[in-house]
């Protein structure tokens, strides 16, 4: 695979504190369940389309529970698959495309797609690292996603979740002090 400069993305679809617990819950929990919610509808992909320099065509894949190849071969139709993916609706579905520099075709194509944008869709943090932007991400779906234990480190601290709670709270402050006072801790 190889990048360019030249990229288009279709921006993650957005879910509530609920639909990021059960995707958090899929992507740390066990091999076998994360296979099982490959096709849930809280669990989209994110579908990369671009360029094999090795093969010489276009591939559109993501990755869960291993490689998954949605299409190969010329790239409308590898940004057709992608967009089918993308339309099947499950939460935080997002894309990249990244179509050679030299394919005004493939370029002009994106163009004209309405639901692309120009860039890549990632964001750069200031730990340096890069994370894929997510509208409407809120203190509570964080909240949520902290109250998922990974299944590879079974002994590491998860938040309490509490959803009444949480509806009921403005902030990540209020809703910490609501869990102890009910809980009495914020973490287990």
């Amino acid at each position: 695979m190889t990048t360019s400069s030249t990229c288009f993305s279709i921006p993650q679809r957005p879910g509530s504190p609920i639909d990021a617990l059960n995707r958090r819950a899929a992507a740390v929990g066990s091999p076998g369940y994360a296979a099982l919610t490959a096709y849930a509808d809280y669990n989209g992909h994110h579908v990369t389309l671009s360029w094999n320099t090795y093969r010489q065509y276009y591939v559109a894949e993501y990755f869960w529970a291993g490689r998954i190849v949605i299409a190969r071969g010329d790239f409308e139709s590898c940004l057709r698959a992608v967009l089918a993916e993308y339309n099947r609706g499950a939460i935080g579905a997002s894309a990249a495309i990244y179509p050679r520099e030299d394919d005004v075709e493939a370029i002009a194509l994106c163009k004209r797609t309405e639901v692309l944008v120009a860039g890549d869709g990632w964001q750069s943090k200031d730990d340096g690292t890069r994370k894929l932007e997510a509208s409407g991400w809120t203190w509570r779906h964080q909240c949520a996603v902290e109250s998922v234990r990974d299944y590879a480190h079974p002994h590491s601290l998860a938040m309490v979740f509490d959803w009444e709670l949480m509806q009921a709270c403005d902030s990540r402050e209020a809703y910490e002090a609501a869990i102890k006072a009910k809980h009495g801790r914020v973490y287990q």
